[in-house]
């Protein structure tokens, strides 16, 4: 006979399990966005960009630093450091805001080669233009 704590019992354990499920698989999605992540700012940004290094930051963080993908796949010296992770940082929001119309590449080079003094703040910088790409209209 089937009481009713057993019922009870029987539908908590069900709910956990798939409690369980659910986060574990939205975390491997997580993961995989992330690698994802990786591989698109390597296309976008070349050979300065350690595809690599991004991949080995998604697996520490079990695919947490999505967002910041594309700032820490870059090598840096340590003396310029900071000015040319702000100036990248300024690549990376132009990219997701143009897309393949704005070249990352173009622009994470020219920040290294000037220690991150080619800031391209307004996405304004025409020789950072795919002229050839057109933009969707949203």
């Amino acid at each position: 006979m089937v009481t009713y704590m057993d019922t009870k019992l029987l539908w908590l354990t069900a709910l956990a399990v798939t409690m369980c499920a659910v986060s574990f698989t939205s975390g491997m999605s997580l993961y995989g966005m992330c690698l994802t992540t990786c591989t698109k700012c390597s296309n976008e940004f070349g050979s300065r960009f350690n595809e690599g290094m991004c991949q080995e930051v998604c697996g520490e963080t079990n695919g947490k630093s999505i967002e910041s993908s594309c700032e820490t796949g870059f090598d840096v010296d340590k003396r310029s450091k900071e000015t040319v992770h702000i100036c990248r940082k300024y690549c990376v929001s132009c990219v997701l805001r143009y897309g393949h119309s704005y070249s990352g590449e173009k622009c994470a080079n020219l920040c290294m080669d000037t220690e991150g003094m080619s800031i391209d703040a307004d996405c304004m910088n025409m020789d950072f233009w795919n002229l050839n790409v057109r933009r969707r209209s949203t």
